[in-house]
């Protein structure tokens, strides 16, 4: 998906000013999901206000340009809504079409950033754990199957057109195992202002 944004974007006569366009969007639809998020438990006034804190914290992001977090966050926030819209209802059975929709959101990050579906496994297992709690296995199984479908639907399409053109092993290194050997070689030193820069990027996730 990451190189589809980068072929959309190329194909205009400015690529840089077609990826902040859609960086845009994709920022303005993850503000939106959270406004929504907020508003579950906030007045209309305080959701809209947190939604502007987490913009200051947010948009600053965008000055380093065409990151996978920014393309990723949308499809990351779109589960938890969901999520939170059903622990709300109190309903003990899960709707299998909002198990579709984390398949899909959770292949189509896979085919980003691997690492940033981790919220979206978590939100699965929380509707899992709940499923089983009130003994629902048919539902599980359902839900099982959606999700399932939903994750090949976002994932083979690219799988195939990089099959189609001898490229499929450079699409497995540069999606996967790339990312896999740049996280094991990261390294990280706690200095006070590496603390600052972490403090100032987490705040959004601790308030919201």
């Amino acid at each position: 998906l990451l190189f589809l944004i980068q072929k959309i974007a190329y194909h205009f006569p400015n690529p840089r000013l077609a990826l902040y366009t859609i960086e845009s969007l994709f920022m303005g639809v993850s503000l939106c999901l959270c406004r929504r998020i907020l508003q579950m438990n906030l007045s209309r006034v305080w959701a809209f206000a947190g939604t502007l804190v987490m913009a200051i914290f947010w948009i600053p992001v965008m000055e380093y340009g065409n990151l996978s977090e920014t393309y990723s966050m949308p499809l990351v926030l779109l589960p938890m809504w969901l999520q939170l819209n059903h622990l709300h209802s109190q309903k003990t059975e899960h709707p299998y079409w909002k198990a579709a929709v984390y398949g899909l959101c959770f292949g189509a990050v896979f085919m980003i950033r691997p690492n940033n579906g981790l919220l979206i496994a978590v939100i699965t297992f929380v509707i899992t754990i709940q499923l089983l709690i009130h003994k629902r296995w048919t539902n599980i199984l359902y839900n099982a199957l959606a999700l399932i479908t939903g994750v090949l639907l976002a994932i083979l399409p690219f799988v195939a057109y990089f099959a189609a053109n001898n490229a499929l092993k450079e699409m497995i290194y540069a999606n996967w195992q790339f990312n896999l050997i740049y996280a094991s070689n990261l390294q990280f030193s706690m200095t006070w202002q590496n603390f600052r820069s972490v403090l100032f990027f987490i705040t959004p996730a601790v308030l919201c």
